[in-house]
């Protein structure tokens, strides 16, 4: 009985010493893209053209911001834009790194 008890005891500090190494030990960072499907874009905003609009139904009048194109150039996300403040930088939308978000 004394036997079996001494081995309860190790197996639990055996387990217990390998959950403090797991949860202290540090890991190394996954590198991977913090969304699916990012399509690098330029820093500078880029607007719809005439064309664009005429195929989503837009009054030409209208501001439009292109947010995200597909690999074919397609436009996923655009935004219609009703005064300068409204216009966002693409790249702080989809960031690549950690560090990155804000």
């Amino acid at each position: 009985m004394k036997k079996k008890q001494i081995l309860i005891i190790i197996f639990l500090l055996l387990l217990a010493s390998l959950l403090i190494l797991y949860f202290y030990w540090p890991h190394s960072p996954v590198a991977e893209p913090l969304l699916n499907n990012y399509s690098e874009q330029k820093a500078a905003p880029v607007f719809m053209t005439a064309e664009e609009k005429a195929s989503f139904f837009i009054p030409a009048d209208k501001k439009v911001q292109v947010i995200r194109r597909d690999s074919q150039g397609e436009i996923l996300t655009y935004k219609i834009i009703q005064n300068s403040e409204e216009v966002v930088n693409p790249k702080s939308l989809f960031p690549r790194q950690a560090n990155e978000i804000k």
